[in-house]
């Protein structure tokens, strides 16, 4: 019982260093992580071999998508924890106005002929 126990938190310590090794390496001179640049370089020349003209209402939709999850987000937290301070207090009239505005660019897509 004790020597698994001791076994996993050996294992999950050392995942743990591995992973945040690898991927905070950075470099000194430009405060970049380069893992992170790599992977960004690497997407970019995998959408040179798709259809811009395909991919960029895909993005568009999937962008404003995550605008709407914040802004729902926003909402929820103000009606469930209104004492939690915040920096920022936006009014409810313009989280939800946004809101359905971003929801309408989410879902127009789904009906326009072009999909």
């Amino acid at each position: 019982g004790i020597n698994a126990e001791y076994g996993k938190q050996w294992y999950q310590r050392r995942v743990r260093e591995a992973v945040v090794s690898t991927q905070s390496t950075g470099s000194p001179s430009l405060n970049t992580p380069i893992p992170a640049v790599i992977m960004v370089v690497l997407c970019e020349f995998l959408y040179l071999l798709v259809d811009v003209n395909l991919l960029i209402p895909c993005l568009g939709t999937v962008e404003w998508f995550f605008y709407a999850v914040t802004f729902s987000v926003l909402i929820y937290l103000r009606y469930k924890e209104p004492k939690t301070p915040r920096p920022v207090k936006i009014p409810l009239v313009l989280a939800f106005g946004l809101f359905c505005v971003t929801v309408t660019f989410v879902i127009l897509p789904l009906f326009s002929p072009d999909s």
